[in-house]
């Protein structure tokens, strides 16, 4: 069986390849991805083994604490900035041409923040990559009894190899192929559980027999400001801080299409348990305030938990405040505004994608309800028989 998975996702590569004629094709799936799939690709893109080894042991030590900092968050997160952050990450592709983050950040700011960024985090990758092939590694030992290191070879060349070839149309449909097997076994699952509970009431009875601590949804190691601190960070990694999700965002046809994967990927989380550079308040902050805090989270991270061996609140929560702060900090003190920055941000702040409605899809993408909530019904009714503003083609009503 998890030879033949591999095998297929093999297949879904090679088959991607014949997608990806060009680089925005390769990086964005050339704007061409359904809402639903992006959505999903997003939601998937968020797990690994990690969450199926190193999660369920927290769940079994600490209780329900890991359903809200650990999947909840990352919903509340996602869904509360996806208006805010998936529509700009779109607009960079429509309406600048921009085939990935990394071109982002060397247009919004320099080619050496560019560089610093992609080789710090490149370096930062190989370790997060590693711990999650090793999870890996670790349930091909336990179920298939594959060693390790063979575990780690195979589970690496098989991402590799559907990656390189296919680009994010292989990435996606994968996560959809994950997406269908985790479906089916999370049914199953749930299935022999309230068999062994007694039926389905046994939802409502068996928390009298788990240890008390257990279900509070803070415990003295994830307390409440860990959990807000979390929700924080991971409001700014799942909507652009993780360079490849906020490649699902740009892989939609338009805006309305991101946000609805947005909201698709977030209502998952919650059921299915330098990216401010982009937002008109930080246009005063150029490359050095860019540098600078990213230099300024990592020595915070490091002298909070080398130095001072500090709680996990305090760890998890110094390096992102600490960023943040600098960021915001010197782009008031010292402004580096320039026009092209003004261009970029005011090109993907103006949300002018109105589309018409269409009989095969879901309702048609309105403008941001803060710039249509003084029109008459009328007036929005226009809307459709005028011409887009700032762009080449445009939709008329029949």
């Amino acid at each position: 069986m998890v030879s033949a998975y591999f095998v297929l996702m093999g297949v879904i590569g090679l088959w991607s390849h014949s997608r990806a004629d060009t680089v925005s094709d390769f990086f964005t799936a050339g704007g061409k991805m359904p809402w639903w799939l992006a959505g999903i690709s997003h939601h998937m893109s968020g797990y690994s083994a990690v969450l199926f080894v190193a999660y369920a042991g927290v769940a079994y030590t600490d209780g329900i604490t890991v359903y809200f900092w650990g999947m909840a968050g990352i919903g509340i997160g996602v869904g509360i900035r996806s208006r805010l952050f998936a529509a700009r990450w779109n607009r960079l592709r429509s309406k600048l041409g921009v085939a990935s983050p990394l071109e982002y950040l060397a247009k919004r700011f320099d080619v050496p923040t560019q560089q610093a960024l992609a080789w710090s985090g490149s370096l930062l990758k190989i370790f997060d990559i590693a711990a999650k092939w090793f999870a890996v590694a670790t349930i091909l030992d336990v179920f298939a009894g594959v060693p390790y290191p063979w575990g780690i070879v195979i589970t690496g060349s098989i991402t590799l190899i559907y990656r390189t070839v296919g680009g994010l149309w292989a990435d996606a449909l994968t996560d959809f192929g994950q997406f269908v097997v985790q479906a089916i076994a999370a049914i199953v699952m749930l299935w022999v559980v309230l068999d062994k509970l007694g039926g389905v009431s046994g939802l409502w009875t068996m928390w009298g027999d788990l240890p008390p601590a257990h279900l509070n949804p803070t415990t003295s190691k994830f307390t409440t400001v860990v959990l807000l601190v979390y929700v924080l960070v991971k409001t700014l990694e799942y909507n652009g801080g993780m360079w490849n999700l906020a490649q699902r965002y740009m892989a939609a046809p338009n805006t309305c299409e991101a946000r609805r994967g947005a909201r698709l990927s977030s209502i998952l989380y919650l059921v299915w348990p330098l990216l401010l550079g982009m937002l008109p308040a930080f246009r005063r902050s150029g490359s050095r305030a860019a540098l600078i805090s990213w230099a300024g989270g990592l020595l915070a991270y490091a002298i909070a938990y080398y130095g001072y061996h500090a709680t996990l609140a305090v760890t998890v929560s110094t390096p992102i405040l600490v960023s943040v702060a600098l960021f915001a900090g010197l782009g008031y003190l010292m402004p580096e505004r320039e026009a092209a920055t003004d261009e970029i941000i005011d090109t993907i702040d103006r949300d002018d994608d109105v589309l018409p409605p269409s009989p095969r899809t879901a309702p048609p993408c309105l403008p941001d309800r803060a710039r249509t909530r003084n029109l008459t019904k009328n007036e929005r009714e226009n809307q459709w028989h005028s011409p887009r503003s700032n762009s080449t083609a445009y939709w008329r009503s029949p």
